[in-house]
């Protein structure tokens, strides 16, 4: 049975690279809250982990605006980079695995290899179809600033290894990290007022550009000739769409 790299992950290096972002998330925060308030987010990450949710709302109702505000973004941005820890874990166990030329569920040219023995190989493949669906949340705004961002300490992290064998400069990269999570506690992403149509058609198609349309190239690319190694021919199959 084929390998499933999402249930392979190395459990060690996300929570240390978890910490290493929360860490720099904390300081982030102390930097924008009063000192004698950031102890409050401890307080009510216990509170709701012991289920006292009387105690959690007499604690969030006693918060000044500008105190809740600082806070409901720590609680919204440490999972958006715990998702990072994991992207980039399985980001690396893709790129190990095809580097050792080791098959895994998923892989183009496995499943290929598979589909291939079928008699009704080159229907099957003319006829498959996938449509990735962007789907747009009238709330958040300056979605492709976030992007950026969330891409950027992506990237970063990937180095992370790279920073541990001395092969870059730890300092400048862990203030680089620090940098980009400082940005991302800033960035306003709630508005009362709402998005006008015209600039959720702009971050849509900026997403496109930036994420689906060189993605969808690359694999429609490596679809093809991985089915052309069998001397099947789906030149004209188009395997991924833009919903």
């Amino acid at each position: 049975m084929l390998p499933k790299l999402e249930n392979s992950n190395n459990i060690t290096a996300i929570e240390e690279e978890i910490q290493i972002l929360k860490n720099l998330l904390n300081t982030a925060t102390q930097n924008m809250i009063h000192s004698d308030k950031f102890h409050l987010i401890d307080e009510l990450s216990n509170l709701s982990a012991n289920h006292e949710y009387d105690k959690l709302t007499d604690l969030i109702t006693s918060l000044s605006n500008e105190d809740l505000d600082i806070i409901s973004r720590y609680f919204s941005v440490l999972p958006l980079l715990i998702n990072i820890t994991e992207d980039v874990d399985l980001a690396y166990q893709v790129n190990l695995q095809n580097n050792i030329d080791q098959d895994y569920l998923g892989k183009i040219s496995t499943q290929m290899n598979i589909i291939a023995k079928s008699e009704h190989a080159k229907e099957i493949l003319e006829n498959l179809n996938v449509v990735p669906v962007l789907t747009a949340h009238p709330t958040q705004v300056q979605r492709k600033s976030m992007l950026d961002l969330t891409n950027e300490i992506h990237h970063l992290l990937r180095k992370d290894r790279d920073c541990k064998e001395g092969s870059i400069n730890k300092r400048k990269w862990n203030d680089n990290l620090h940098r980009l999570i400082e940005l991302i506690m800033e960035t306003d992403m709630i508005r009362e007022k709402k998005l006008k149509v015209k600039n959720e058609i702009r971050n849509v198609t900026d997403y496109y550009n930036t994420s689906l349309i060189p993605a969808i190239t690359a694999l429609t690319a490596q679809y093809r000739k991985e089915a052309a190694k069998h001397g099947i021919d789906v030149s004209a199959s188009t395997p991924i769409t833009m919903g």
